[in-house]
């Protein structure tokens, strides 16, 4: 994978690569050891200089196939591996959504082809029901980290785990605000930062882990155009919109998302 920079979109956004921010007033354990991880969580990797560099995240649908960022998916190239859980997979295809084009905002979705893991991995469902403001969803990755204060700091590889309350779900999008604890935060809010494009966000009902969305890109306009602050707003791709792409890419004898 080439080496990027995120960039900033229409002077108010920036593509994540995101890991995932916290509370500055919570201890980072509390995020790094929550249980409700799931085991579809990829990690796509990158060697240089002799270290595996985090370029992305996706989720693990099974049969081979990942869902992630278009805008993560663009740059694989043949060193790149996705891994899951301890093991490391080949790279064999990618399919982009055909409206997406390179450093521009929509359709940021992707299907990977790869390796079939030897362990067995618990299933998720893609989320097809309206999705609702003030709905909680529950986000997951890896790579740099920090808090609403300081920002992004550092990146370490350990999984986190954070929630955040949904403010808006349109069209192709569902967002959300990185909120401080004195505006309302909830006692695990956090938002993506930088290191894993395309981690999911996700519901669970009734035992059952539902993706609703993928990490896509962020908007700084309300912290100076710096990622990982307190009222920065995080934009997720909204699964459902993309329910017919979906199943048209993946043949089988169920449907990626039921109808």
């Amino acid at each position: 994978m080439k080496i990027f920079i995120p960039c900033l979109i229409l002077l108010i956004s920036s593509f994540n690569t995101s890991a995932i921010v916290i509370r500055h007033d919570k201890a980072d354990e509390l995020y790094r050891f929550r249980t409700n991880v799931i085991e579809a969580h990829v990690t796509f990797t990158t060697p240089h200089e002799g270290k595996d560099y985090i370029v992305g995240s996706g989720t693990y649908l099974g049969n081979g196939w990942v869902l992630t960022a278009a805008h993560v998916a663009h740059f694989f190239e043949k060193p790149d591996v996705a891994q899951i859980l301890s093991e490391k997979l080949k790279i064999h295809q990618v399919i982009l959504h055909n409206k997406w084009r390179d450093r521009q905002i929509g359709f940021d979705i992707a299907l990977v082809k790869i390796e079939e893991p030897k362990q067995k991995i618990a299933p998720v469902t893609l989320f097809s029901h309206d999705l609702k403001a003030g709905e909680i969803i529950t986000i997951a990755g890896r790579g740099d980290t920090g808090n609403g204060v300081i920002g992004m700091k550092t990146q370490d590889s350990h999984m986190r785990v954070a929630e955040n309350r949904v403010d808006k779900v349109k069209n192709q999008w569902l967002s959300f605000t990185f909120d401080s604890p004195e505006n309302g935060a909830l006692e695990y809010e956090g938002m993506c930062g930088g290191g894993d494009s395309g981690s999911p966000a996700y519901i669970v009902k009734d035992g059952i882990i539902h993706v609703v969305g993928l990490s896509s890109w962020q908007d700084t306009e309300a912290t100076n155009w710096e990622q990982g602050f307190y009222g920065a707003e995080d934009y997720y791709t909204y699964i459902s919109f993309y329910k017919n792409w979906l199943n048209s890419h993946v043949k089988s004898e169920k449907s990626l998302i039921d109808k």
